[in-house]
């Protein structure tokens, strides 16, 4: 864990202190996720599900305008995520 102050590396300090509450000082979330054995993932701490593997190459447009119809286990509501679920 590495913690910094305004210009330089600090050893992280305790609460109250300046500069406590950084980023390295919280656990957080943990990435974890479920492979569905469908071709799809789900991001357990989101609950999004997203394609597991791409087998082709497609331009943005092309996938976005895809995306729509395109069907994968089971589903075929698929989107692209929104700047805030990325």
């Amino acid at each position: 864990m590495r913690c910094y102050d305004d210009a330089h590396e600090i050893p992280c300090p305790q609460p109250g202190q300046p500069f406590s509450g950084q980023d390295a000082q919280h656990d957080g979330m943990q990435p974890a996720y479920r492979d569905n054995g469908d071709g799809t993932v789900t991001n357990l701490a989101t609950g999004l599900m997203w394609q597991q593997s791409f087998a082709w190459d497609l331009s943005w447009a092309d996938a976005v305008s895809g995306a729509p119809s395109f069907g994968l286990g089971g589903y075929h509501d698929w989107r692209f995520p929104t700047i805030k679920e990325l």
